[in-house]
């Protein structure tokens, strides 16, 4: 558990908290309805909420190196 709160403290250097749980929450909400979620189809849904894409992947990036979700199969994502 504590490594997840300095992975997640340091993710907070180069983001925006809010931004950050808007892409857990999105990521979480999805996985929940399809098991696992499409990257593309996630970057599509948090474009619609204004955050842009570029922002998107990486954060995405910072998550997985953080291991606080991972891609179970390629361009997929889950959350650990």
């Amino acid at each position: 558990m504590e490594k997840n709160n300095l992975s997640f403290n340091s993710l907070l250097m180069d983001f925006s908290l809010e931004t950050a749980k808007i892409v857990l929450s999105m990521l979480v909400e999805m996985e929940r309805e399809t098991g696992m979620v499409e990257r593309d189809v996630l970057l599509e849904e948090l474009k619609k909420h204004g955050i842009e894409q570029r922002e998107t992947k990486r954060l995405i990036g910072q998550l997985i190196r953080d291991e606080t979700i991972y891609s179970p199969r390629e361009g997929y994502l889950k959350k650990t």
